[in-house]
């Protein structure tokens, strides 16, 4: 009995600490944004966004700033996801976002994962 306890208490143990974390999710947010990682430039923050989904829609000069993605989960729901994609991109001064294609990837320890990736735009 001691012996499954303990072996049941390690186990979390490991098990939670690869979870992945971000240091800069802000109190009170949902969980989606530790799922949402960045790359790129940092600017001050903006209040609104644009969203597209084609390149071709984008009617002003941008240049890309940086790039978001999420870890592979079936956790939140699809507007979950984008939600925590606009948070991230107004906190580093993004004036637009640029979703990619969805990626549905079937992977034996995650059935039907979902990625999102987006570019960070900002108009010239």
């Amino acid at each position: 009995m001691i012996r499954s306890t303990i072996f049941t208490f390690f186990a979390t143990l490991m098990l939670t600490a690869c979870y992945p974390t971000v240091s800069s999710v802000p109190p009170g947010s949902k969980p989606i944004q530790q799922f949402i990682y960045y790359l790129g430039e940092k600017h001050p923050s903006t209040e609104s966004i644009d969203l597209y989904f084609d390149e071709f829609a984008i009617q002003r000069e941008f240049i890309a700033i940086g790039s978001l993605t999420n870890v592979e989960t079936t956790r939140f729901e699809l507007d979950e996801m984008k939600q925590g994609f606009i948070f991230r991109a107004k906190s580093v001064g993004a004036d637009a976002i640029l979703f990619d294609p969805l990626e549905l990837s079937f992977d034996p320890d995650c059935s039907r994962c979902l990625r999102l990736k987006a570019r960070v735009l900002r108009y010239k």
